[in-house]
């Protein structure tokens, strides 16, 4: 069963409500997390690799496709939603 790594910059209560969230959401499916855990990213190079995405995925939506393109060819597939929004 899945374990979840997220960016620890939040405060524990969010960090508590969202692990309780997480689980509660996917319990009784083949996906069930089995444990989140809060990683710094300076500390985490996963942590830091989906923070440069998540940026660059939020730049695009932005309407600045420059920092998505620059790492597009690195990707192993890229979905567009909804269909023709890119």
């Amino acid at each position: 069963r899945p374990t979840v790594v997220i960016d620890e910059y939040s405060n524990v209560t969010f960090q508590e409500e969202l692990a309780a969230y997480l689980k509660r959401q996917t319990a009784g499916t083949p996906q069930t997390i089995q444990s989140v855990r809060f990683a710094q990213s300076s500390k985490d190079r996963l942590i830091q690799l989906a923070d440069l995405v998540a940026g660059a995925v939020r730049a695009s939506a932005m309407g600045n496709h420059v920092p998505l393109r620059e790492i597009e060819h690195q990707s192993i597939g890229l979905s567009h939603w909804p269909p023709g929004a890119d």
